[in-house]
């Protein structure tokens, strides 16, 4: 009722205690899994379109508790809800720093090889974010070059002068930081200008839509946009020839996307690591 804009009331059924019971039973799950630290990253290669090599890679968190695998759309908001993104975003940033690490060691990456991790609201809202991250970099012997961070539309639909000073401190420590689902929110494009951004990443949506007049205006207007603010452009959800055929004639820089790769355990990832770059101990 209070979801249904309150004043209102709402019958009863047996279905709504098992939405509950199912609900506290995965928040319960989650609590565990964030103490024990309890998940494991895969990574999307990001493709660079004029030659077709990996120019580096997302880590997108996975959980599966009890053997099932739970959706990051499930999870993600449950933990940002219970405040649990937080410990689980800093283990996030450990595990991707500590993985970038052996990388370097391992291979020959490019000189623009970067990795990238997700920011929430939550852990903008917290400076600790920035101790974190150059704790890292530096344990790991990391240059800040290497790792980027990418934040979506919401981050700049509740922008704070918070919000702002921790990204600028981000910014400030090396890191490229990346603006994600560009074009899906309500907020004006006058922060493009304000945010210290390095890549824009057009959201799967405008590709999954280049087919028609429409939908490939909107991407070539956004590509512009990007190389107007010297900013690298990155597409998402690229699936076909034809879409990255079109990507490549608008010059977009990077795409992603399961014509190329979907999201890989690190031993499948370093194995394409192995015959794209070389290793150094051979």
């Amino acid at each position: 009722a209070k979801r249904d804009g309150r004043n209102c009331f709402k019958i009863f059924e047996s279905n709504m205690k098992q939405q509950v019971e199912e609900a506290l039973d995965l928040e319960t799950k989650l609590r565990r899994s964030s103490e024990r630290k309890d998940f494991f990253l895969h990574y999307q290669p990001k493709m660079r379109v004029s030659d077709g090599k990996i120019m580096g890679v997302e880590a997108l968190l996975r959980w599966k508790p009890d053997g099932d695998m739970v959706s990051p759309v499930v999870f993600i908001p449950l933990a940002e809800e219970t405040g649990l993104i937080q410990t689980i975003g800093e283990w996030v940033i450990e595990e991707a720093c500590r993985q970038l690490s052996v990388w370097q060691q391992r291979y020959h990456l490019p000189e623009d090889f970067s990795a990238s991790v997700n920011l929430s609201v939550k852990q903008l809202n917290d400076d600790s974010v920035i101790h974190i991250l150059e704790r890292q970099l530096e344990e790991h012997k990391l240059s800040a070059s290497l790792l980027e961070v990418e934040i979506t539309e919401t981050v700049v639909m509740e922008k704070t002068d918070q919000n702002l000073k921790v990204l600028c401190d981000i910014h400030n420590l090396g890191i490229s930081i990346a603006l994600d689902d560009f074009g899906t929110g309500y907020s004006s494009m006058s922060y493009l200008t304000q945010l210290p951004l390095n890549v824009l990443k057009i959201d799967r949506s405008f590709v999954n839509d280049m087919e028609t007049v429409q939908g490939a205006a909107i991407v070539k207007a956004v590509v512009a946009l990007a190389k107007g603010l010297s900013l690298k452009v990155v597409a998402e959800g690229v699936e076909t020839k034809e879409q990255l055929e079109r990507l490549k004639e608008l010059s977009c820089d990077y795409v992603q996307g399961f014509y190329y790769s979907k999201p890989l355990a690190n031993d499948i990832l370093e194995n394409r690591f192995s015959k794209d770059f070389g290793r150094r101990d051979k």
